[in-house]
């Protein structure tokens, strides 16, 4: 029984490890890359902050996105997504609670 996301990944990447997990119009992600990504934003989010901790993941839509997610799941966190492109410039506010936090503005692992 699957009872967590990370358990899903698991088993989706154990199966399927080349089979595409997701795509955008540019470029898509296997499901062993995709987990891979994840344990690694995971392992560097856990060096940061404490289990049940919120994640502050600074991101648009961009096929990346997912794996800085799941990288919270993997560190017993969760995440707070935050537009990186506001609509009004008074909300641009960064300053957040949360003591880890990603950034893939870049469109980096």
């Amino acid at each position: 029984m699957q009872i967590n996301i990370t358990e899903w990944l698991e088993q989706a990447a154990a199966a399927h490890p080349g089979r595409a997990a997701y795509s955008d119009k540019d470029s898509s992600i296997e499901f062993g890359t995709l987990r891979r990504y994840a344990r690694s934003i995971g392992t560097a989010v856990a060096a940061k902050s404490e289990p049940r901790k919120p994640v502050a993941v600074f991101s648009g839509r961009h096929i990346l996105t997912p794996a800085a997610f799941l990288g919270a799941a993997y560190a017993g966190c969760f995440y707070a997504p935050i537009d990186c492109k506001p609509r009004r410039k008074d909300r641009a506010d960064t300053r957040h609670p949360c003591p880890a936090a990603f950034d893939n503005r870049q469109g980096k692992p």
